[in-house]
């Protein structure tokens, strides 16, 4: 899009939808072309993790959450999670599925094991091959929950060929049967709402198994015949106490950077960033993360970016015009970083440039996207929804004073992405 045309009248809303009283949305909708058909905005109501659509069979794949034997109610213990593969076309069920989650072992530990109740199933979904990969948390904390990645085969009948515990033996905590104890192994993985970042084809595993209790960390997953193996992972130095005072890594995504234009000149050929409620964004190696306390004096070994306030959604990223970054910390500007290098030829993000206007004071507020018009320089917008200004449009390189240029559009209300 042409940030001349988006800032005309020539652009506007071509639509609206109201919803029923009693429908939630909180899954992102996807816009899909079906090959010789019309576009269409695919969307589930009443889930919250965001589907994936396989364009080879023109299926969609979600998890949704219900209680045993299909019934209307039945509390945290009759909760279970069922695997749903749609024909987007006519919304039918494909043959053999849904799939029910509930009762699967951990593979990397089998004491460990799936209960739906205690669970939720928030990040977006990630294909790999012919298996779909959901991440879980818990509810807010509450329950004995673990948290979880379900790889379940596209299949008819394969059914769940993977289940990873983030709490496992021999670090984590005994295993406690009482569902409602709030006591359990947790390790949830939420990333308000962010999808897996991930290269989309099977990678097989190093053979090392470095970490067993992956509590606020970023985690690299080999991935080979549908099981996952820890490969990688780093930890913020000062995990435990943010831990205690619910500064959680895992409110943002990481976000995997285009390597023909993120890297250095010192061997680093991809590079990842992530930022959470501690409001420090660390920029990562995507191929060494870090680990845990390789820094001077037991810190972190990457560069951090101190943020004004806690990020509930992440980074978002331009690669033309030098290569930025972006992200939105609660109740503060749009914030932009452009890629250097330092003295050693390691990348290096400095800020140069923020919106003129805050953001809202609360949870809420989306991920940065960039768009360009036919991917040419000098035509990148970056959007951002806001809870009550609504979606923003800037032009994605700051001028000369350093500010990002907002470019008027339409109104359309506050808009929640958490």
């Amino acid at each position: 899009m042409q940030p001349s045309i988006v800032g005309s009248s020539s652009f506007g809303i071509l639509w609206t939808k109201t919803y029923n009283e009693k429908e939630r949305w909180y899954a992102k909708p996807l816009v899909y072309t079906p090959p010789g058909q019309k576009q269409l905005v695919f969307t589930v109501s009443s889930i919250v993790g965001t589907p994936v659509i396989d364009p080879n069979t023109n299926t969609a794949y979600f998890f949704a959450k219900g209680y045993q034997n299909k019934a209307a109610s039945g509390g945290i213990a009759k909760g279970v999670y069922n695997f749903y593969a749609v024909n987007v076309l006519d919304l039918t069920d494909r043959p053999g599925f849904p799939v029910l989650v509930d009762g699967n072992n951990a593979d990397n530990d089998p004491e460990q094991y799936f209960i739906g109740g205690t669970v939720l199933q928030r990040p977006s979904l990630t294909m790999i091959g012919g298996t779909v990969y959901g991440t879980f948390g818990g509810h807010c904390d509450l329950f004995n929950y673990t948290g979880m990645i379900a790889g379940v085969s596209t299949v008819p009948g394969v059914g769940v060929n993977s289940m990873f515990a983030m709490e496992a033996a021999p670090g984590a905590p005994p295993v406690t049967l009482d569902i409602m104890n709030s006591k359990g192994g947790k390790a949830g993985i939420w990333m308000s709402g962010n999808g897996q970042g991930h290269e989309n084809k099977e990678t097989p595993a190093s053979g090392r198994s470095p970490l067993s209790t992956l509590d606020e960390v970023v985690a690299n997953f080999a991935v080979s015949d549908g099981k996952i193996a820890l490969q990688d992972y780093f930890q913020p130095y000062e995990y435990i106490g943010m831990d205690a005072g619910d500064r959680d890594l895992g409110s943002g995504g990481v976000a995997l950077l285009d390597p023909s234009v993120f890297k250095g000149t010192n061997g680093v050929t991809r590079v990842a960033v992530t930022i959470g409620k501690n409001g420090k964004a660390y920029i990562m190696n995507a191929d060494n993360l870090g680990s845990f306390k390789l820094g001077p004096g037991a810190t972190d070994n990457i560069q951090t970016i101190i943020s004004p306030n806690t990020v509930f959604g992440g980074a978002g990223s331009y690669p033309l015009e030098g290569g930025y970054i972006y992200f939105t910390p609660i109740g503060e500007p749009l914030l932009v970083y452009k890629l250097g290098l330092d003295q050693k030829g390691a990348p290096l993000f400095s800020k140069v440039g923020q919106s003129p206007e805050n953001s809202a004071g609360r949870v809420g507020v989306g991920v940065p996207t960039v768009t360009t018009y036919k991917g040419q320089s000098g035509t990148g917008i970056v959007w951002v929804t806001d809870v009550d200004a609504g979606l923003k449009a800037y032009k994605a390189v700051p001028d000369d004073m350093r500010k990002l240029i907002r470019i008027n559009i339409p109104p359309t209300g506050g808009l929640n992405k958490f």
